[in-house]
């Protein structure tokens, strides 16, 4: 029960002499050597001197665990000497210390029940035997064993493998590979202890076996489970303790239980603590990462010999996470018989695998039930300051004991089920036999006096926050199972304690609020009317049979009585969240109630509260939304830095911009009838019988008790913010929505036909974000009962982080369907689209109904606004020249200006005079007008309107909205070798065409000479910018030598002399500056400046920065006209990154493809060089690896693309020189990259993922870069 190889504790290094203690123990550094003697022999005599290291603080829980790092005078031929070792010394002190607040006298009990000689002996001898019997098997070397009989301490000395392997993540468990190796290797240890002629028996006695020490202390198992109890009620309430006790306290039937496995297989090597922390997988060298491959099992300390099940139980109980344990479980037992049979053909041959499955069945609950207290006191230390840690082991021990009594339903009738008689209250409720067999007589169900007796288990407090649940099981006087007769059944009670429990903390005002807002009984009453409604009109969805539904004019009591769907569904697992299938089919269960809820005659409505009484309801929950947030935000910093408090409460705190953003469907849909509490805990899918796992299809919807009049997109936005992982909601959200979309059309035409799907899409978006707002404002004891909390915490934070702009959520209903309102807080309006529109002979005047508009995030966005405006025309449909959404651009300078702020007021000006957003926004608008007549083969978004010179009050660009069917990579995601062979062929074919075009391009924009005047100012303010890039992330660039990449190449002597020559010029005509770089540039070198050059720059420091700068600037001056020797200025988009360019998605994998649907965002562009945009896009969004791999490749097919459209211009350039052009300037842009690396922040959009990418971009092209300049 020890782990040597994980949980170093640093902190307690001992360097000491031979003969001092290490670490607080009895060992030396002179017994070591006297034990490794007996192994090394006159070897060990060259052992000088050690230091050693407690590893894991004492988590060896029998064992104090070294580390011991061996010095050695002198090498010894044929004789390995090990650089470290592990060793284990027995002791008591870990055990005491992890039982001391159980009871008391517990280092009596310890030594009493861990009788340490007979420990460490077993321990011995395993090693010793399995290492010559079974030599393949996966074990550390075991240098030597020192026990002797003059000396009280014994030590094992162990190979240290910390350096080559290690154990599985302890959250989330062993991988499936990981699982299947580890059964294969214990068939193999009882396969061999089956047949082997050695008489392993001698030492892995029957002392010590899972029967032997339930046996010997039942009592002190039940006290542990009851501590477990009271500390993790919602985990583990279901246990019956006294039923436990009772059971295991008849120590006959508890052995003939246990025992049975014998009638299977004979007792085999079992290792007695068979988890993950002991064993120990090999590191890939290259990814440095855990395999699949086991290098080391340990801890043998308590063999014995036993069950053939117990390993591997022990193994899926507490070592594998819930999902793959439900659905691999029986695969993986069935993987170990299959083994046994191959490797003892002749023992398995009358065994089958339903018998061995039987004994998995049996075994599970019990071991489940012992080893739950212990397993749970030694992990729970290594999730100190964890607590997603501590509830993710607490939440797999708990499933994994509901799982093992599951399996067996005559255990779960011992391990956790109340009997009680017809007239005893059932597990502390009210309820009792009599008065459910009277509910089901009345219901017709039952006949009097037909039920026999009843017993129950109560279902977890998680899952009946307002109501207590019991599994009921019926014996009826007739031993028959009918539908009428059923032999279990769930019965809800409504329960106000909850409610009463959650407020204690708060402030009275507010817990009134609560209490006043969420009446159980009320609830209550609403779910009995929609089940006794579906009773008689049910709508196509699946529900669970209701058997009767009681209130207190009929009954003594109210509850629910229903069917029990356990047996053959589940709940999916709320920590991996529900898949893109189970979304598929819950959208289209929606749709179908919602459906019916439109067609049916009966009166619904009348049964279920209206919209702004559930809104009241809903709002009143937030309390004080500000101070919940900031409770929310310090508990869990991690997920929610990114919450902006203020703007959230601002937001929510407005009622009336609040309830208007939840009712504004209305004036599109009218209402349907909304489930209310839509997400992956009250929905039941079944469970697949050949995997054991939760299928895609759905058993049943239940939990109907806030069942409301309402929006068609508020059940499946509520299920998408709590229930689906960020990455499945990004990929899927869509795909979902039109399932739903079209079923709807299908079933329920004149309801929602007349909607465009873009703008019921919008709505349900906008649900989406606004339920993530909601969740997070909840009071925080809100966390504390629900059982989403991982899913809860991974997605809604990102949710929030990567669309920012939704906070501004309720533009859409503050702006809907209008015609001149500004539009998010901007002046365009409808009329002026329109006026756009028809000027640009798209329309007639007076065929826009409606707009309505949202403000996108955008990276890359700094100068302008950007809308997705959704259009309704008065003729219905959407056509070429009447779309129904657009994209609309708008001028902002502001954005600029805010970026500038951390520039120095030279650079800031200069930047703010280059990037004129008017200036900018008429280069992208010509850009539009000249492309969508000349056509070149590119891929651009449809431009309905751009910026007009002549009208002042049309400075705008619209174009289409490519967002259905196309999107952005993202940044954290490198481009793919396809991918970028796509955008190379791309500016290949805008290259050509804007070499052989008889379109005068180059009046329409800025020719080289501008853009490269914006670079000086830039550079001038390199060193500072590259030493705040160093500084701010000191670790990732300690590689870049600030002073080489400030001055690039200054050790040419014609950079030099120019350089002070042109200060010269510049301080005495600052006008004739520019022009004399360029003649300097032709001049031939000046060698006799180069030395009183760098000496003068030493004694004048300013005067050096400026040197340095300008030889940056004149070179990179240099390096960009270059080109011009191979191929002449083409046409640069100028801003070619992967936020700028659009690729299709696959409609079948829902996936970003290799094909570019548009390329946006032309206003940089200007007369350039060929090489520029393509190694843009190489330095931003490619990875290292990617980049290396595919250089060459990527560039000769744009090289070929360029031959073939324009072989006049290219027949007499060759590969080689247009190559390394295209080379040099992508380790320009590195250079570039890396000194400006103090605004990556800004790139990345506060997104730490995305900051950590480009980083590892940057450093990457940096060394590249370094090697080409041969710094």
């Amino acid at each position: 029960m020890s782990n040597p190889f994980i949980y170093y504790d640093t902190t307690h290094v001992d360097t000491v002499r031979m003969n001092e203690k290490l670490c607080g123990t009895p060992l030396t550094g002179e017994t070591l050597k006297s034990a490794l003697a007996e192994v090394l022999q006159e070897a060990a005599e060259n052992l000088n001197a050690v230091s050693a290291e407690r590893i894991g603080d004492g988590k060896g829980f029998l064992s104090d665990i070294l580390s011991v790092s061996l010095s050695w005078k002198n090498e010894v031929e044929n004789v390995g000497l090990p650089s470290s070792v592990v060793v284990k010394l027995p002791t008591m002190e870990q055990v005491v210390g992890v039982f001391k607040d159980t009871s008391e006298n517990v280092e009596e009990k310890a030594q009493r029940y861990f009788q340490l000689d007979e420990l460490f002996r077993k321990e011995s001898a395993a090693y010793n035997v399995l290492s010559k019997e079974l030599s393949e098997f996966p074990l550390p070397r075991c240098y030597c064993i020192w026990d002797k009989e003059n000396d009280p301490m014994s030590l094992l000395v162990l190979q240290d493998l910390s350096k080559t392997a290690r154990t599985a993540d302890l959250v989330n468990g062993l991988t499936e590979d990981q699982l299947l190796n580890c059964v294969e290797a214990i068939a193999k240890l009882q396969a061999w202890s089956l047949t082997t002629k050695c008489d392993w028996k001698s030492f892995a006695s029957v002392r010590g076996t899972l029967l032997d020490k339930i046996a010997a202390y039942p009592k002190a198992v039940v006290r542990q489970l009851k501590r477990i109890v009271e500390k993790y009620p919602m985990h583990f309430g279901s246990l019956s303790l006294e039923d436990i006790g009772t059971f295991m306290e008849d120590k006959d039937t508890f052995a003939a239980e246990l025992m049975s496995y014998r009638e299977v297989m004979p007792d085999v090597f079992v290792h007695g603590d068979y988890r993950a922390s002991n064993i120990l997988f090999k590191v890939d060298d290259e990814t440095n990462t855990t395999s699949s491959h086991i290098a080391a099992i340990i801890d043998w300390q308590t063999v014995h010999q036993g069950s053939f099940a117990e390993d591997i139980c022990y193994l899926m109980m507490f070592n594998v996470n819930i999902g793959l344990r439900r659905s691999k479980m029986k695969d993986i037992v069935r993987f170990y018989f299959r083994t046994m049979k191959t490797l003892v053909p002749t023992i398995m041959d009358s065994v089958s695998f339903d018998s061995v499955w039987h004994i998995f069945e049996k075994t599970l609950p019990w071991l489940t039930v012992f080893y739950t207290p212990y397993i749970l006191k030694l992990s729970l230390p290594a999730c100190r300051n964890e607590p997603m840690a501590e509830s993710a082991v607490v939440s797999n021990l708990a499933e994994g004991y509901k799982d093992a009594v599951n399996l067996n339903v005559e255990a779960s009738l011992i391990c956790c089920i109340s009997a009680s008689t017809m007239n005893k209250p059932l597990c502390g409720t009210k309820l009792t036999g009599e008065i459910l067999e009277q509910a089901l007589v009345a219901a017709g169900k039952a006949a009097p006096g037909s039920l026999d007796s009843v017993s129950a288990e109560k279902i977890g407090n998680c899952e009946g926050y307002m109501s207590d649940i019991l599994r009921v099981f019926l014996v009826w006087k007739e031993c028959r199972k009918t539908s009428a007769y059923p032999n279990k059944i769930l019965v809800k009670m409504p329960k106000q304690d909850s409610v009463d429990i959650l407020t204690e903390s708060f402030d009275q005002k507010l817990a009134d609020q609560i209490k006043q807002s969420v009446k159980v009984d009320i609830l209550t009453r609403i779910e009995c009317a929609v089940y006794r409604m579906f009773s008689k009109e049910a709508p196509e969805i699946p529900i669970p049979k209701c058997y009767a539904v009681c209130t207190k004019e009929e009954n003594p009591m109210v509850f629910i009585a229903m069917e029990d769907l356990s047996p053959r569904a589940e709940t999916p697992d709320i920590t991996s969240g529900l898949t893109k299938g189970q979304l598929i089919n819950c959208a289209e269960a929606l749709a179908a109630l919602q459906a019916w809820s439109f067609n049916t005659p009966y009166e619904w409505k009348k049964e279920v509260p209206d919209m702004l009484t559930h809104a009241d309801r809903a709002l009143s929950l937030l309390g004080s939304i500000e101070k919940q947030l900031q409770v929310s935000i310090k508990k869990y910093p991690a997920h929610f830095k990114c919450v902006d408090a203020k703007k959230i409460s601002a937001a929510l705190c407005d009622r009336e911009k609040t309830i208007a953003a939840m009712t504004a469907y209305k004036k599109l849909v009218p209402d349907v009838l909304v489930h209310g509490d839509f997400w992956a805990n009250n929905i039941l899918f079944e469970v697949d019988n050949k995997t054991n796992s939760v299928s895609d299809r759905i058993a049943a919807i239940i939990d109907w008790q806030v069942c409301h009049q309402g929006s068609f997109a508020e059940d499946l936005a509520r299920l998408y913010s709590y229930s689906v992982d960020a990455d499945v909601r990004r990929s899927t959200m869509m795909d979902v929505f039109r399932h739903y979309f079209d079923k709807m059309k299908m079933w329920a035409p004149g309801a929602i036909s007349s909607v465009p799907f873009e703008i019921a899409y919008h709505i349900f978006e906008n649900a989406v974000f606004h339920n993530a707002l909601m969740l997070i404002c909840l009071p925080d004891e809100e966390w504390s009962i629900s059982s989403n909390v991982p899913i809860g915490l991974s997605s809604i934070p990102l949710t929030i982080q990567t669309r920012r702009a939704r906070y501004k959520f309720y533009h859409f209903p503050q702006h809907a369907l209008t015609m001149n309102v500004p539009l998010c807080g901007t002046d365009l309006t409808g009329e002026k689209l329109e006026q756009a529109f028809v000027a640009a002979g798209k329309v007639t005047p007076g065929s826009l109904e409606s707009v309505t508009a949202e403000k996108i995030h955008h990276s890359g966005g700094h100068t302008s606004d950007m809308l997705r405006v959704f259009l309704f025309w008065k003729e219905k449909g959407e056509t070429a020249t009447h779309p129904a959404r657009i994209l609309v651009k708008i001028p902002k300078q502001e954005h600029i200006d805010k970026l500038t702020e951390t520039f120095d007021s030279k650079l800031a000006e200069k930047v703010r005079e280059i990037f004129n957003v008017n200036k900018l926004a008429r280069i992208e608008s010509s850009v539009y007008r000249m492309l969508s007549k000349e056509v070149p083969a590119i891929p651009i978004p449809k431009c309905y309107t751009a910026w007009n010179n002549e009208e002042n009050s049309r400075k705008f660009l619209a174009i289409e909205d490519l967002s259905p069917h196309a999107k952005t990579t993202g940044l954290t995601r490198s481009l793919t070798k396809g991918q970028l062979i796509n955008c190379a062929e791309t500016l290949a074919a805008l290259q050509a065409w804007s070499l052989s075009t008889q379109c005068e391009w180059r009046k329409e924009l800025p020719d080289l000479d501008w853009f490269i005047g914006t670079l000086q100012d830039a550079l001038r303010a390199s060193g500072k910018q590259l030493e705040e890039s160093v500084k701010k992330y000191p670790t990732h660039l300690k590689c870049v030598d600030v002073e080489k990449v400030c001055s690039i190449l200054s050790n040419r002597e014609k950079l030099i002399a120019v350089s002070i020559s042109a200060l010269i010029v510049r301080r005495s005509n600052g006008l004739q500056y520019k022009r004399y770089c360029r003649r300097a540039l032709r001049k031939q070198p000046v060698a006799q400046y180069s030395h009183s050059c760098y000496e003068y720059s030493e004694t004048t420091a300013g005067l050096r920065v400026a040197l340095e700068t300008m030889h940056t600037y004149l070179f990179y001056v240099q390096e960009m006209t270059e080109f011009r020797k191979v191929i002449p200025d083409v046409f640069v988009h100028g801003d070619f990154w992967a936020n700028n360019i659009l690729f299709e998605v696959d409609n079948k994998t829902n996936s970003v493809s290799d094909r570019i649907a548009g390329i946006i965002d032309w206003q940089l562009s200007h007369q350039g060089s060929f090489a520029e945009d393509l190694s843009r896009l190489y330095s931003i969004n490619v990875d290292p690896e990617v980049r290396r791999s595919t250089m060459k490749e990527v560039f000769f097919r744009y090289f070929e693309k360029m031959q073939m459209l324009a072989p006049e211009r290219m027949n007499s350039i060759t590969f080689e020189s247009a190559y390394y052009i295209f080379k040099r300037a992508i380790c320009y842009h590195a250079l570039m990259m890396v000194t400006f690396a103090n605004q990556l922040p800004n790139m990345a959009d506060g997104n730490p993922a995305i900051e950590a990418a480009l980083l590892n971009r940057t450093v990457e092209n940096y060394k590249d870069a370094a090697k080409f300049f041969n710094f």
